[in-house]
Parts: structure tokens; C-alpha cells; sequence
């Protein structure tokens, strides 16, 4: 069987591009998400996923039956050479009856996604809870969004120090 030659050097140039994906905005800008409240990139992170436009960090080693709460990754999202959001995933170790959330769900994990968006000027923060306990899929502010990570035994910023406004998220991007 005979292949046209231009689907074979399709083919070739599609491998070479989706190999040789790399990782984006990884932990040379940690220095900027201390300044904007974010969550850093942890050393003991290592790269997920890599999509088109998305990075994914995970915590080395994770298992998410353990039952053990844990802030386990962040995707960043960017566009023309620029970051455009990024999420940080946190769980309580915690699994529930998923139904409440979808009928044909089985086990959901008990979790918070926190969003922070680049390019949004004045709301940068949006924050969604999973959790029969606070009504299966729901918005919640940044503080809210604390006080559930706290009351879990999490912290969601994953340094120390007085950096970033004193850990608190800022609302407005930094200039970079």
C-alpha cells in the first residue's frame, strides 16, 4: 500500500511538533506568582501533560486513593507567548457519592479548583468546590475557598514568608 507523500510528511511534521512540546511559564516565574498570591511551581512537582496551549504540574508520586489531603497540581494556560490562566487543584482525600453531581457518576473526589485569570482586570480569582458537604458543585470566593483548604488541613499557598501581600491574592494582575 502506497501512502501520497504529502500525508507521509504530514505525518512526520505532526510528530515532530507534538514531540517536542515543552513545558511553559514552569518555575522561572514562581518570583511572579509570589508577587500575584499564586501558588508556586514545587520542586517536587513534575510535568504532567503538555497540550498545545497548557502545562500541567503534578505532585511526584501522588496517589489519589491515598486518602490524604494535598494540593496536587497546577495547569497554566497560555496563548502568544503569554499566560492567559492557571489552576491549582487541591483535595481533601475525601471521595463521595458523585451522583448529586451527575446521575450517571459514580465516586467523585471532595476537591477545590482555584482560578486565576491573566487577562481579566478586575476579577482575576473564580474558585469551585466538589463536595456533597457544600452542595456538589459550587462557586465560592478566594477567602471561602480558604477557610474550606484550612478546615482540610491545607494551606493554599505552598511557601512561607510575607511575600505576595502577606499570601494574600492580589485582584489585579502585575505588570510583567
Amino acid at each position: 500500500m502506497r501512502f501520497p507523500i504529502q500525508l507521509v510528511l504530514f505525518v512526520i511534521l505532526a510528530i515532530g511538533v507534538l514531540g517536542c512540546s515543552k513545558p511553559q511559564f514552569g518555575r522561572s516565574y514562581n518570583e511572579d506568582r509570589i508577587q500575584r498570591g499564586l501558588p508556586i511551581i514545587s520542586e517536587s512537582w513534575v510535568t504532567g501533560n503538555i497540550w498545545g496551549t497548557e502545562t500541567m504540574w503534578n505532585l511526584d508520586g501522588w496517589n489519589s486513593n491515598s486518602g490524604k489531603a494535598v494540593h496536587s497540581g497546577k495547569k497554566v494556560a497560555y496563548q502568544d507567548g503569554k499566560r492567559t490562566w492557571e489552576e491549582d487543584y487541591y483535595y481533601s482525600g475525601r471521595t463521595f457519592d458523585g451522583s448529586i453531581i451527575d446521575p450517571d457518576s459514580g465516586t467523585a473526589w471532595e476537591s477545590i479548583t482555584v482560578h486565576y485569570d491573566y487577562t481579566s482586570p478586575d476579577d482575576s480569582w473564580s474558585c469551585h468546590v466538589i463536595s456533597d458537604r457544600h452542595g456538589g458543585i459550587t462557586t465560592v470566593t478566594i477567602q471561602d475557598a480558604e477557610k474550606i483548604l484550612t478546615s482540610w488541613g491545607l494551606s493554599r499557598l505552598n511557601y512561607k514568608g510575607e511575600q505576595g501581600g502577606g499570601g494574600q491574592p492580589t485582584t489585579r494582575p502585575v505588570s510583567k
